[in-house]
């Protein structure tokens, strides 16, 4: 069996494909807290500013639920996580298979999360109206300008996401689709 190398590209791509996943909650607002109350504030931002229905606001309930719920259960390999990575700072030499392998058990884990919570992210997603949509991509917008500096030219930035291909490796079964 192959030892999987790092690849920037890689980690870029499941970055952006989380990130896109779950921007539906968190592109809205962020600050300080626990989980549930940033989640509750991102869900009370994105009723009010989406106006949605007493549908759409169960749908979402039941993201920010089924997000607890993950976070809840993952919670001790979160922890094993952050301890191995304190020891590595702590290191007098940063090992590159060591932190190869931290990143590459933290990808795996971003994806069972997301495999879990996208079933309820695709209910919410598909009763949404086009406006409601066009209201998100308007708010992602901003965001990408806030990452761009409010510059309006992208330069290479622009290249480089239009060239991210979705990245599969053979010996990677947690990067399946997120079903």
């Amino acid at each position: 069996m192959q030892t999987p190398r790092f690849n920037l590209r890689r980690v870029g791509t499941v970055f952006v494909s989380t990130v896109a996943a779950a921007g539906l909650l968190t592109a809205f607002h962020y600050r300080g807290g626990t989980p549930e109350e940033r989640l509750n504030r991102a869900v009370d931002e994105i009723t009010t500013r989406l106006d949605l229905t007493e549908d759409q606001q169960d749908k979402l309930e039941e993201v920010k639920n089924e997000i607890l719920k993950v976070r809840e259960k993952n919670k001790g390999e979160r922890l094993r996580i952050i301890k191995e990575m304190k020891s590595l700072v702590l290191s007098d030499r940063l090992d590159p298979m060591k932190f190869r392998r931290l990143v590459e058990r933290k990808q795996r884990l971003i994806n069972r999360e997301m495999r879990s919570v996208f079933s309820t992210i695709q209910e919410f997603h598909a009763s949404l109206t086009d406006e409601q949509k066009a209201q998100i991509v308007n708010r992602l917008e901003e965001i990408e300008q806030q990452l761009r500096g409010g510059e309006e030219g992208t330069g290479e930035v622009e290249e480089d996401i239009d060239n991210v291909d979705d990245v599969r490796h053979e010996h990677d079964d947690d990067n399946d689709d997120f079903r």
